[in-house]
């Protein structure tokens, strides 16, 4: 089985989703960082079985907070 093959089925089982709604999902045999969410229509979601899910996740955070920090710095000058 190829590699887009294996990680098509592990995207497709229900096993791998969890959190109902926020449909978070973790599979250690999916080789994707970043996958689509079960409804490809809605984005794409991070697989938490991988580690640079939560470096990506962090990156985004600190991105987030630091550009907050700078608008609120430049607005109060």
């Amino acid at each position: 089985m190829s590699e887009e093959k294996r990680n098509q089925a592990e995207w497709e089982n229900p096993e791998n989703w969890h959190g109902g709604f926020f449909g978070v999902y973790r599979s250690e045999k999916d080789t994707r960082v970043v996958v689509p969410k079960r409804n490809p229509k809605t984005g794409w979601t991070f697989n938490f079985a991988k580690p640079q899910a939560y470096l990506a996740l962090l990156g985004i955070l600190l991105l987030v907070a630091t550009i907050s920090a700078v608008a609120i710095l430049l607005e109060n000058r």
